[in-house]
């Protein structure tokens, strides 16, 4: 716990001296502002480790602990095999079952080995844990430095979103930073060791990039760093963020380029690629994008089922939690047998992309290492199995990532907070709907962040069938609703304070 205070008395002297060596440099707002709010964000840090420690049992068996043990894992390989440690680093290590490094890391390791839950992008463990097990040299064994840094990638994510949509908030300056820094679901997601806060400095970093592009200069280096940023959007969290890069790649060029009917050159352009992509999947994997995401849904509606995971050199299995269904070796803490007649699901490494199941386990013989335990998520939500309408489903997207829970039906703790955020979404989407109806402003910034907002929380609600996902999983892109009523904030006080009555 040192070190992460001096780590964050070190980064907010950096900030307040020299903007962190320029990076933090800005005409509007000055070094002590970003100092102050950085300080705010990170404790995002503590405040995270607190609530898991309170309400859930603390943060080992999730996945910002479980991100940190194998992060810490695959450090000890630098020290003890340097060479297969930078193969790994550079993504030239032998995966195969029974390689050395399968023997040494893979097998020892949760999060690393995720090819089985692959359907069209990667949404890349490796990446996280790569980069956090360089961070691990200098993090003195500390959980809390590994989530700091986490903390200050986001930062940084967050000053490029600024500096890419400032020209949009004049005059609001303060407020669009706040708004994108303590957002409460964004603010302590990335204050863990979790893919949110290396996604929103990969968001920042194409939105920036590409608007000096567009706007300002074009340079090799500003086209290489472009290049880095998609590169990264397609394998970490590429729901989001490749997403992203075609909302806002074609709101800035079409700002920059068209001169009318902006909205309507926008929407044809993004109906128009969504065509493209389904009809190229259909040809490669004989499958349409609903059939994928429908997909995506079974995948994470078993893994939020939790469960006992066993591992052994051929296969992942996955138990219900249950620990009558398994025996312990009264001689090898953590390992087990299956007990007979017992059911499990499991992925044999050699082709992890296929989901098989044993119906009634005869072999009581074979001896598994635990991998991990997970109890069953208890805010599920149980989507009806029969197709809906597009309206239907449309309405219940929006429902679940917006307006539930909401007070009268929370039940826990959780529940309660995300009430808190759906009432200040709804809030916010009311003001934005109306300024589109009433402001004489430009409508197009407004109609891209909803589009982007809305649409993601419609991919998200239908993919990940759980309150606590959808709401650390949306909280990247609805930050842009509260975006959108910032925008109009103004015209809507002008219209109530002209509608008043004068004494």
């Amino acid at each position: 716990m040192l070190a992460c205070f001096v780590y964050l008395f070190l980064i907010i002297f950096l900030i307040r001296y020299n903007a962190f060596f320029g990076l933090f440099k800005d005409k509007v707002l000055n070094k002590t502002t970003f100092s102050v709010l950085f300080f705010l964000k990170a404790m995002a840090v503590p405040a995270m480790y607190i609530l898991y420690s309170n309400f859930y049992g603390g943060i080992e068996n999730f996945d910002s602990g479980v991100f940190y043990r194998d992060a810490v894992e695959l450090n000890r390989l630098a020290w003890e095999h340097p060479k297969e440690y930078l193969k790994a680093l550079f993504g030239l290590q032998d995966d195969s079952t029974g390689s050395f490094f399968f023997n040494q890391y893979t097998s020892k390791t949760s999060n690393w080995d995720n090819g089985r839950i692959r359907i069209l992008f990667y949404n890349d463990n490796r990446i996280v844990i790569r980069l956090h097990s360089v961070l691990h040299f200098i993090a003195f064994q500390s959980y809390f430095v590994h989530a700091l840094f986490s903390c200050f990638l986001s930062y940084i994510g967050i000053f490029w979103i600024y500096r890419a949509l400032r020209s949009y908030f004049k005059g609001k300056e303060l407020p669009l930073l706040l708004i994108l820094c303590l957002f409460p679901a964004l603010w302590i997601h990335t204050g863990a060791l979790l893919k949110e806060g290396i996604a929103v400095f990969v968001l920042g970093g194409i939105l920036f990039s590409i608007h000096q592009l567009v706007f300002v200069k074009r340079s090799l280096a500003l086209f290489i760093c472009a290049l880095f940023f998609i590169f990264l959007s397609l394998l970490l969290k590429p729901y989001l963020l490749v997403y992203v890069l075609t909302c806002f790649g074609l709101f800035f060029f079409i700002e920059k380029f068209v001169l009318k009917r902006k909205t309507l050159a926008f929407l044809s352009a993004l109906a128009l690629m969504l065509f493209c992509l389904d009809a190229g999947v259909r040809l490669k994997q004989n499958k349409s994008l609903y059939e994928i995401a429908n997909m995506r849904q079974v995948v994470f509606s078993d893994a939020a089922k939790g469960g006992i995971f066993l591992i052994d050199s051929l296969k992942f299995i996955r138990l219900d939690y249950d620990t009558a269904l398994v025996s312990e070796l009264k001689d090898k803490k953590g390992f087990y047998r299956i007990k007979k007649d017992v059911a499990y699901m499991y992925w044999e490494h050699h082709h992890q992309q296929d989901t098989l199941v044993c119906e009634k386990n005869l072999d009581t013989t074979s001896i598994y290492e635990l991998a991990y335990t997970m109890p069953e998520s208890k805010s599920n939500l149980d989507y009806p199995k029969e197709k809906k309408s597009f309206p239907v489903y449309v309405f219940n997207g929006l429902y679940y990532t917006m307006a539930y829970p909401l007070f009268f039906n929370a039940v826990s703790p959780q529940h309660y907070l995300a009430s808190i955020e759906n009432a200040l979404l709804l809030f916010a989407l009311l003001i934005a709907l109306l300024g589109l109806f009433v402001s004489k402003r430009s409508a197009f910034p407004v109609m891209v962040f909803l589009c982007f907002a809305l649409g993601e929380c419609l991919l998200i609600a239908f993919t990940s069938p759980n309150t606590g996902a959808i709401v650390r999983y949306r909280s990247p892109a609805v930050v842009f609703i509260l975006l959108s009523a910032l925008y109009y904030v103004d015209d809507i006080k002008n219209l109530f304070r002209a509608g008043s009555p004068t004494k």
